[in-house]
């Protein structure tokens, strides 16, 4: 007779192969149509609110893997906080304005650039950043990620644009704003001002040379007493120099002073009839960079008796004064340092202590030499470099060799990727001192944000401590104008909090193009006169930093859409982004909102590392190593990428390569079969009609739920730490350790075997229905397809919300916690794992095939035996074996106090249940069956 049914065998339509780049739109679909983010937004609407602010990238060309990873990583978060109970409302931004959209225009534009107008470029850079707001949209929908996708907030509106320059108009206000020449980071090629948040660092070869600038008094006064405190012998001597040591010779022309230590020692070196002044820490290493192998040291003084000494300059006859700062090291060069205050932070920041020192900078937009430089007027600097050195060697002045280079981290334009130049222009500026900007951001970066991981703080600190003005204007066209005046008939500058407001409600009618399509007079307000009179202005030519516009998106965005929804999402709970971002939007953001609010726009701050490699190297096309997030969906699903992103401790570089993810593959199957199990196993299980009561549930059953419980906790506890990849390492430890190996395991006899309606079974089927549940709204906010596909697969009665995503996470349930339950089970399970690797032994050796062809005899000393002995009549079951013998065995040490042995199992074979028992046959009706086959079938 055929017994298969009579069995409980598993049954669902919920698919073993997931199939999820197929699956996966279709769930989309589904969640558009049926307004899932609204449907949870009015849910939500009155509990906790919880507000994470995205970051704007920038809206030019398709995401890229570190896209991926910093928009899941928000997605997990905001459905955490969501199906904790909280109101998080999440509207994605976009970066529309600057220079990298600029640039890919005019490059695509290439010599049709020369005949258009700052107004039709304004038009393409606006098509531009339109057309991959959308693309980029529909990228990041992809990955599950849910929000206010038809209402994002772009920088380029018109409503955003007039809120840039109302927040700007209270920098104005505040009196920290000015025009002035001061050095900056200029790129050549794009011919424009950058932040240090617009650079980044990279190799590059330079010049390495000393060059001599001799002093210029006669040799007995400048090798005097008056100096070095004892007189220096002078026979033989030609010429006494400050040596200085630099790697951008065409900064030589534009010399203006030399700095020395006020307290270091420098010694005055004889090398023939030469005698060179440098620090004493530095001479050995100097004397060999120059090949002088013989010299002596004729005496030594302090910096600061050198003072106002003069210098004859290499390539004008003026003169270079002796100057003292701290600013100079003994790290490397000579400790003398030569001072061009156009070219130079700590330069210019000397110049204003010394009024004599001029900021010149003769070299223009694109890094040329002007006339003010003949020697070599038309020249780039990098072009003149060679020159300059081959020059300093004919004078006389170079030490070392002509073909000395060094190569070092040298800052490089982010967009074009060329080396750029310190150059002083006329600019605007946010004063970091005015209204103690600087001494404010310090303090609150101490006191009121939450920095994740800690040195965050340390980092951002660091940045601003040490941090030179804000350079806000740039010389571009695509972005929002400075707008400020400029009186014709004295050349006084105007910008004032009214003339703003007025030009930021005509931007507020017709957009930032008004700046450019308009006169002066027309943008200026009608009543406004310069001071001497004149009514005649130049409007201003250059727009704003970037990173001004997204560091008000807090006020743009934040505080309108928190009225408009009748709640306050002012500051923000959390920024989140790049760890790049401490000198980027944290940074700027921060210095907006304590300068307009007086304090910073978020209460915390948490950061992810850049993504890399399997092997931690940075990707490149060149490296041939670029994982690109649309081939990962397209060959394994978006689920696969966010689990990716969830399992790894995201706050350090994170890799990524086809190894790593298939491992990952491997991981979300075993969670996946662990769900589809459940499923099969509730088909004919109504929780409203089968539920037990607490006392039917086995110890087993109560062992399983307790490690529910833990689960719950842990994973609550990673997602309010953020500590996703602990999430994930339990889950798949839950589900490959605590369920497969062990609970669904051993309780597959039970629930294939047992009556269907015996309380056994149905004990082990509520455990089951509770762990399904659990476990799908624990995965829900990492594996977002998969939890709803789960969910939709429990029968309707049985969801107490249409989509999972609707739901509340679990609470951990303290009553499930036994201690003496955990110990005892810990005793058991270190038997049962004992008892398995014999039986693999043995299945190796041929002696039995399957498990329940065994019979297990446990040799287990008195207090291990009285132990097993409660649990004689389960321990077949929990080995999954036909038969145990339990025998006490005094010989054997404590710990483990037992020992196993494996043989094969006596009687015969149930055809039902497979398991080898003494009563098979007893029952002549069904002479195949054991009693309790028999039993089960009635």
């Amino acid at each position: 007779m055929d017994y298969k049914a009579t069995l409980n065998l598993p049954q669902t339509d919920f698919p073993m192969k997931a199939n999820l780049p197929q699956r996966e739109p279709e769930m989309l679909a589904r969640w558009e149509r049926e307004r899932l983010y609204e449907h949870i937004q009015e849910a939500r609407r009155g509990r906790p609110l919880y507000v994470l602010h995205d970051g704007p990238p920038y809206a030019n060309g398709r995401i890229h893997i570190g896209h991926a990873l910093n928009k899941v990583l928000k997605d997990i978060i905001i459905k955490s906080k969501t199906m904790e109970g909280r109101h998080a409302p999440y509207v994605p931004g976009w970066d529309c304005h600057g220079l990298p959209i600029e640039h890919q225009v005019l490059k695509e534009l290439g010599g049709k650039k020369r005949t258009l107008g700052k107004v039709e470029i304004r038009k393409l850079c606006r098509e531009y950043a339109e057309k991959y707001f959308k693309i980029q949209r529909e990228e990041f929908q992809r990955l599950g990620v849910l929000g206010d996708w038809n209402n994002p907030y772009l920088t380029m509106t018109y409503d955003y644009e007039a809120a840039i320059l109302r927040e700007f108009g209270k920098f104005v206000k505040a009196g920290g704003v000015y025009k002035g020449k001061k050095p900056v980071l200029w790129c050549p090629v794009d011919e424009t001002a950058l932040a240090e948040a617009e650079v980044e660092y990279e190799d590059h070869t330079s010049p390495s040379i000393y060059v001599k600038f001799p002093i210029d008094l006669p040799i007995e006064v400048a090798l005097s007493g008056r100096y070095w405190g004892n007189p220096i012998e002078l026979a033989a001597v030609r010429e006494v120099s400050i040596v200085i040591w630099t790697t951008t010779p065409w900064t030589l022309p534009a010399n203006q002073a030399l700095c020395l230590h006020p307290i270091f020692e420098y010694q005055a070196v004889r090398a023939g009839d030469q005698v060179f002044v440098l620090a004493k820490d530095l001479v050995p290493a100097t004397m060999k960079a120059c090949g002088i192998a013989e010299f002596k040291i004729l005496g030594s003084t302090q910096g600061q008796k050198l003072s106002y000494v003069q210098c004859r300059r290499p390539f004008s006859p003026a003169l270079s004064p002796i100057l003292n700062d701290t600013f100079v090291t003994l790290e490397e060069g000579t400790g003398c340092v030569h001072i061009a205050p156009g070219h130079g932070q700590e330069d210019y920041e000397l110049s204003l202590k010394d009024s004599s020192l001029h900021v010149f900078a003769p070299v223009d937009d694109r890094g040329r030499f002007t006339e003010e430089v003949p020697e070599f007027q038309g020249l780039s600097v990098f072009e003149a470099n060679p020159l300059i050195t081959q020059k300093l060697k004919e004078k006389g002045l170079l030490l070392n060799r002509v073909e000395d280079k060094r190569t070092h981290s040298y800052p490089h334009c982010w967009r074009c990727k060329n080396p750029v130049i310190f150059r002083a222009t006329d600019q605007w500026f946010v004063s970091m001192e005015k209204n103690d900007l600087r001494k404010k951001a310090l303090e609150v970066i101490d006191t009121r944000v939450r920095w994740i991981p800690r040195w965050g703080r340390d980092r951002i600190y660091g940045m601003i401590e040490n941090r030179p003005d804000w350079c806000l204007s740039r010389q571009r066209v695509w972005g929002v104008p400075i707008p400020g005046f400029s009186c014709r008939g004295c050349g006084r500058v105007l910008i004032t909090p009214e003339i703003v407001e007025h030009v930021a409600r005509l931007v507020e009618q017709h957009g930032t193009d008004v700046w450019f399509e308009r006169e002066a007079a027309e943008l200026i307000p009608a009543s406004k006169k310069c001071d001497c009179g004149s009514t005649a202005f130049e409007k201003e030519k250059d727009i704003l930093d970037v990173w001004f516009e997204s560091g008000v998106s807090h006020a743009a965005v934040l505080k309108p859409r928190g009225k408009v929804a009748g709640q306050d999402w002012w500051p923000a709970d959390l920024y989140l982004e790049g760890s790049d971002q401490h000198r980027g939007w944290f940074h700027s953001t921060l210095l907006a909102g304590i300068t307009t609010d007086g304090r910073a726009p978020y209460k915390a701050v948490l950061t992810h590392g850049f993504v890399v490699d399997g092997d931690g190297k940075k990707m490149s096309k060149s490296a041939g190593n670029v994982v690109a997030p649309q081939e990962v969906i397209k060959q394994y699903g978006a689920e696969i990428l966010r689990l990716w992103v969830a399992a790894q401790d995201y706050r350090e570089d994170v890799r990524i390569s086809p190894a790593i993810l298939s491992h990952l593959v491997d991981a979300y199957r075993k969670i996946r079969n662990t769900a589809r199990f459940l499923l099969s196993n509730l088909s004919d299980y109504d929780p409203a009609r089968d539920a037990p009561p607490d006392e039917q549930l086995s110890e087993l059953d109560r062992w399983a739920l307790m490690r529910l419980h833990d689960l719950v906790d842990r994973v609550c506890r990673g997602y309010e730490e953020f500590e996703f990849h602990l999430i994930v390492h339990a889950l798949n430890n839950f589900c490959s350790v605590d369920m497969s190996a062990i609970y669904l395991d051993i309780l597959k006899d039970r629930l294939y075997t047992f009556h269907k309606d015996s309380p056994a079974r149905r004990a082990s089927q509520r455990v089951l229905h509770e762990t399904l549940l659990t476990l799908t709204k624990l995965m829900a906010p990492v594996l977002s397809f998969t939890a709803e596909e789960i969910w939709q697969s429990i029968p309707e009665r049985q969801r107490e919300s249409p989509s999972v995503h609707l739901t509340q996470l679990p609470k951990a349930d303290s009553r499930c916690r036994d201690v003496e339950l955990e110990k005892r089970w810990e005793q058991l399970l270190e038997v049962r794992s004992k008892v398995q690797a014999e039986l693999e032994n043995k299945r190796r050796e041929k002696l039995i095939g399957a498990p329940l062809e065994a019979k297990v005899v446990l040799s287990a000393n008195r207090e291990k035996y009285e132990f097993l002995k409660t649990y004689e009549p389960d321990l077949p079951g929990l080995f999954i074996v036909s038969q145990v013998e339990l025998k006490e065995a005094h010989h054997l040490p404590h710990p483990p106090g037992f020992e196993v042995r494996v043989e094969k199992a006596k009687d015969k074979k149930c055809v039902r249940c497979w398991n080898y028992r003494p009563y098979v046959g007893m029952n002549k009706t069904h002479p195949e069956l054991c009693d309790r086959c028999v039993e089960a079938i009635g």
